[in-house]
């Protein structure tokens, strides 16, 4: 039986405002962008405005002269946010938590007491991974 919501929750989600690592992405390019998330994920940096001075040469040695150039130019003097590449690990989880279910129920166990034995495995709640199943 798949869980439905209380109520339209589309209204909640809006697809036009673009997440920051798209952002990251379009002026950085998709490797650089990578390297800067990988780096500096999950920390605010106030980005120099000038390529001279300890801050800049903490984001040469952190990313190299030529991805600290692009983040330069690219928000010079600007406070942003650099986000934690957690979908990729979130999806991957998912990926586990799926399979080990999977594996379970097929040694015999039934799904309640496979999504139990998983939710322990993985320190998740049952609800979070009944979610996970089932979506």
């Amino acid at each position: 039986m798949e869980m439905q919501p209380l109520f339209d929750l589309e209204p909640y989600f809006h697809e036009d405002i673009e997440p920051e690592t798209s952002l990251l992405s379009e002026m950085l390019g998709v490797e650089a962008a990578q390297e800067v998330i990988d780096v500096l994920g999950g920390q605010d940096l106030g980005v120099p405005i000038r390529e001279r001075g300890n801050s800049y040469k903490r984001l040469v040695k952190q990313l190299g002269p030529e991805t600290a150039q692009k983040l330069v130019n690219a928000f010079r003097g600007e406070s942003i946010y650099i986000p934690l590449d957690d979908e990729n690990k979130r999806q991957e989880r998912n990926r586990e938590v799926r399979k080990s279910i999977r594996n379970l129920m097929q040694q015999g166990i039934t799904s309640v007491q496979a999504m139990k034995k998983v939710a322990t495995q993985f320190k998740l709640s049952q609800r979070t991974i009944r979610r996970i199943f089932y979506n």
